[in-house]
């Protein structure tokens, strides 16, 4: 059993967004190409930012990156229980 890509809640915490890495490299890739072929001047400085987090975000994904920290749960099956 693992975590899908999808809504996760964990407690009475608010409902986040768990991206698998797999699927975080695929967007990451998409947003490249789709953030290069953009209008440079179609985009204002606080879009171009948000969307340039959105990519360093799904980038840190990356399973064999060395200097991010990585929130660590417990085993996927013991956080179904």
């Amino acid at each position: 059993m693992r975590a899908e890509t999808g809504p996760m809640k964990f407690g009475d915490d608010w409902t986040g967004l768990f991206i698998r890495g797999d699927n975080a490299m695929g967007y990451k890739i998409l947003l490249d190409i789709v953030c290069s072929e953009l209008n440079k001047d179609s985009l204002g400085v606080i879009e171009r930012a948000q969307l340039q987090g959105l990519i360093d975000l799904f980038d840190s994904a990356g399973e064999f990156k060395t200097n991010n920290e990585k929130q660590m749960m417990k085993e996927f099956d013991e956080c179904k229980k």
